[in-house]
């Protein structure tokens, strides 16, 4: 399950940008959810050191999928927000995986796909 959960990582980067490093996938997700996300933010979400988190940045940013903003709030500090193109391209992925996702649990029954959704969705939550 976590190997085809890489490679579903890196299946959603290549649909995103063919360039897209899979490991910045994470990233596109959390800044699809909020206007803009300060990097203290990001970095506690995604537990990794702000310097691994400049690196990845710089490189969507150089896709075009991720822009740096001024804070409003703080005038030395930055936000990371996508672009509207990024946001564009992660909403087509996501709604081709939706898509896809609902071809295949068509073939099964109604009352196993909400068993289905509750228990991942108290496995998500121990995980937390």
């Amino acid at each position: 399950m976590w190997r085809r959960g890489r490679a579903y990582m890196a299946e959603s980067a290549r649909a995103v940008d063919p360039k897209l490093d899979p490991m910045c996938y994470p990233l596109l997700v959390l800044l699809r959810g909020a206007e803009a996300v300060a990097m203290s933010d990001l970095i506690a979400e995604l537990g990794i050191e702000k310097s691994t988190l400049t690196r990845r940045i710089d490189s969507v940013e150089r896709l075009g999928l991720v822009e740096r903003i001024p804070d409003p709030h703080d005038a030395r500090a930055r936000l990371v927000a996508l672009t509207s193109d990024g946001r564009c391209r992660l909403e087509d992925q996501r709604a081709e995986t939706f898509r896809r996702w609902r071809e295949r649990l068509a073939m099964w029954d109604t009352a196993d796909v909400r068993q289905l959704a509750e228990l991942m969705h108290r496995l998500g939550g121990i995980l937390d």
